[in-house]
């Protein structure tokens, strides 16, 4: 026995002291052991939307709705449901609305309390009697108990015992009370672990509101995203991680999360930028902190060679003469010249009153006690990975050469990939926060940006997006997609690394990779011999398919797409285009990429409202991935994409999931039959395959009123507004049928939008 082992001997004895205490533990464990596995419920990008956070917490991601589906599909009807369904996610609200419309009388308080306490019965077989009464809230605890344990006997007494029980409750005008304690119990045991992989923080103004819900929340982990880190970072005393995380709030107007939530004053900042830069506060405010946040950035660049971000430093590169910063060779004409505090010989350097003003935010930022708190809590739950019942959960990428292998990096005198990598990371994470050792503090910036970065991944184009109008500039390189794909060579569909291939210089795709990840061959202890074989359609030097910066450029400049998209942003919403994928499709490259609209307002969830599509010179806009393929392909693509409306139901029609062949794996292409060789250097698709039949993408839509276009345009975008108001609201209450409704009017009135604009000659 070794030393390690006598340690685990020896905490062991101390809890089970006696022989006795072993087989009681040993009995209780494996009793434990065939009780069904309690649910776990992923959440990841959160970005501080509390609304949307809420509504998903409280409705367990249809857990609930699940259950009551199940129990009382031959009790209830749908409206009864719905209403039960409402009252168990937002207990106080409904209640509320209940009493004021005069709808609860003592028979209802009865029949409520006997459908909530079936549920709850239901919900609480999978756990230990221990685990549940550890959940119950305390003031109605040994209620629930009995309640839920009730069992008829031969007499009746326990029936009668458990409707007094009831009776008095009512009686005692206690049921709203009792309601609620019942709404968090159901909660509480429909899932049994949470998981937030990565972004608690972000653009989004009420991160600190989710992190206090989720305070005393029981059983939950936490994997780090880049927007946490960055906050983490912030915390110890980064001044770039400080300068990004003002960036960001005062950027998107969100400034109550520091000077309410944390108590994080900006007035300092707020007096210089009006006294040294033009435009509105706000604006000032924004033109101050990017110069004192590149800044920061360069000189911890400078600082640190081995984190590779050289790229990134971009003031030396600005000739203020001409007005234009060289990038990568390139000269690009600046947006305005607007630098007072920045000395051209050295760029990097603040001045005395910026020093000032960071001096004062980093005090700030470390001295929060309420900042302290909430990121202890994330220290204390969160990590870089778990695993976790035969779950890897992580939040961005394992960086990989372009051959599917673990990129080796250099850290501080310590070579690391894979597994190591990301321990030495979290490690990293600790000391900084922990220590406030300077090296460890400056690496948390890297964690949010570098380029290597397990959370980042990618090369952030901050500098471009603020002073660059040349869209080009902005593109962040495409990091590597896993997709579950079929390449020609293929039988069926496998989980694959995927990439695109573009040559320096060159717009028009070169090569399209596949790497083939699916470890697993069906048999226990049997790898899948496939693993790690990579496949490459490399096209003829002479073709012309487009590369994916010129899909986007041809998607950006589609009519139809320019013209609804813009509708839609101009009803207090925002466009978000998803990411843009490439797959091999019928002798040809297939892009797809969809497009959803987040609500400025209720429930500020991004939702999927449009799909483009691109094959060869034929481009598809539609509501599903389904019809664009349609217009593409001219009819009927072939495909089955998971994507129709089934009875009104909207959560169909936004389900962004793969389809599933007939073998259950998930196809993420149409079902047409690739030409191309799968192996390396094999001849490539056509470069100009194209739809067998022409396709028409314009879509349909009904004609106008014959009246004013300018008023049909009105009423249309009027109408609009309250199609997209009654969504927000339809979904905040959990009532699809109404939203897949209002959904339908929001297309109409669109397509009415679009019509009248053309009318117009817009």
């Amino acid at each position: 026995m070794n030393q390690e082992q006598r340690k685990y001997l020896s905490l062991l004895a101390e809890k089970f002291p006696t022989r006795q205490a072993v087989c009681t533990e040993i009995i209780n464990l494996a009793a434990i052991m065939n009780l069904p596995k309690g649910t776990e419920h992923f959440m990841s990008d959160i970005h501080g939307e509390y609304d949307a956070f809420l509504h998903i917490m409280n409705n367990c991601s249809g857990v609930i709705r699940e259950k009551i589906e199940m129990i009382f599909a031959d009790v209830l009807n749908d409206t009864e449901m719905r209403a039960l369904r409402t009252l168990i996610y937002y207990p106080k609200e409904a209640l509320q609305r209940l009493h004021s419309e005069g709808r609860i009388s003592p028979k209802w308080y009865r029949e409520t309390l006997r459908h909530m306490i079936e549920i709850a019965r239901v919900l609480s077989s999978k756990y230990t009697r221990s685990k549940v009464r550890k959940a119950m809230p305390k003031e109605f605890g040994y209620i629930i108990d009995e309640l839920l344990h009730a069992l008829p006997d031969e007499d009746g007494n326990q029936l009668a015992y458990h409707e007094r029980i009831l009776d008095t409750i009512v009686g005692i005008q206690n049921g709203d009370e009792f309601i609620i304690a019942l709404s968090a119990l159901i909660k509480r045991l429909a899932v049994d672990h949470l998981h937030i992989v990565g972004d608690l923080f972000d653009r989004g103004a009420d991160a600190d509101k989710i992190i206090e819900l989720l305070l005393d929340y029981p059983s939950l982990d936490i994997q780090w995203g880049n927007h946490d880190v960055l906050w983490m970072g912030a915390a110890a005393g980064n001044e770039a991680c400080i300068a990004n995380v003002v960036r960001n709030n005062v950027r998107y107007n969100n400034i109550r999360i520091l000077e309410s939530g944390y108590g994080i004053s900006l007035r300092r900042l707020q007096l210089f930028a009006e006294k040294t830069y033009e435009g509105t506060p706000a604006k000032a405010m924004v033109k101050a902190i990017n110069v004192m946040m590149f800044k920061a950035e360069g000189e911890l660049i400078l600082r640190h060679p081995e984190f590779e971000m050289q790229d990134r430093l971009l003031l030396d590169k600005v000739n203020p003469e001409k007005g234009t910063v060289t990038i990568d060779g390139v000269e690009y004409a600046m947006n305005t010249m607007e630098f007072p505090t920045v000395d051209w010989s050295d760029p990097y350097r603040m001045t005395p009153e910026e020093r000032e003003v960071m001096d004062d935010l980093k005090r700030s930022f470390c001295q929060s006690p309420q900042l302290r708190r909430h990121i202890e809590f994330l220290y204390a739950v969160g990590s870089v990975y778990l695993k976790m019942n035969d779950n890897l959960l992580f939040h961005g990428c394992v960086p990989l050469t372009e051959d599917g292998q673990m990129e080796e990096v250099n850290f501080f005198g310590q070579f690391l990939r894979g597994k190591s990598y990301f321990e030495f990371c979290e490690k990293a994470a600790r000391l900084a926060y922990n220590t406030g050792e300077a090296r460890y503090v400056d690496f948390m910036f890297y964690l949010w940006g570098g380029p290597k970065s397990p959370m980042c991944g990618r090369v952030v184009k901050t500098f471009e997006r603020s002073y660059l109008d040349d869209k080009a500039s902005w593109k962040e390189p495409q990091d590597p997609y896993y997709l579950s794909l079929k390449m020609p060579d293929q039988d069926a569909a496998s989980f694959s690394l995927s990439s695109v291939f573009i040559f320096p210089g060159r717009t028009v795709l070169t090569a399209f990779m596949a790497v083939d990840s699916e470890t697993s061959s069906g048999q226990p202890g049997v790898r899948n011999p496939n693993y790690g074989k990579i496949r490459v359609l490399e096209l003829p030097r002479s073709s012309n398919i487009p590369g994916p910066g010129q899909v986007q450029g041809n998607f950006n400049s589609y009519g139809e797409a320019s013209q609804v998209l813009n509708l839609l942003s101009q009803q207090g919403s925002q466009v978000i285009k998803g990411n843009l994928l490439t797959l091999p499709v019928g002798g040809g490259l297939l892009y797809v990429q969809p497009v959803y609209v987040q609500s400025s307002s209720g429930t500020q969830y991004p939702l999927l409202r449009k799909v483009l599509v691109s094959f060869g010179d034929k481009i598809g806009f539609a509501d599903t991935l389904q019809e664009a393929l349609d217009q593409v392909f001219g009819g009927d693509s072939g495909a089955t994409t998971g994507q129709e409306v089934v009875d009104g139901d909207s959560a169909a029609a936004n389900d962004t999931s793969s389809s599933t062949d007939a073998s259950g794996q998930p196809s993420a292409a149409p079902s047409a039959d690739p030409t191309a060789t799968g192996s390396p250097g094999a001849q490539a698709p056509s470069a100009s395959a194209q739809p067998s039949t022409s396709a028409s993408a314009s879509g349909s839509a009904p004609a106008s009123s014959g009246g004013d276009p300018q008023t049909d345009l009105n009423a249309a975008l009027a109408d609009a507004k309250t199609a997209m108001d009654d969504s927000n609201k339809a979904m905040q209450s959990g009532d699809w049928t109404a939203y897949g409704e209002a959904q339908t009017r929001l297309n109409n009135a669109l397509k009415r939008a679009v019509e009248a604009q053309k009318k117009l000659g817009g």
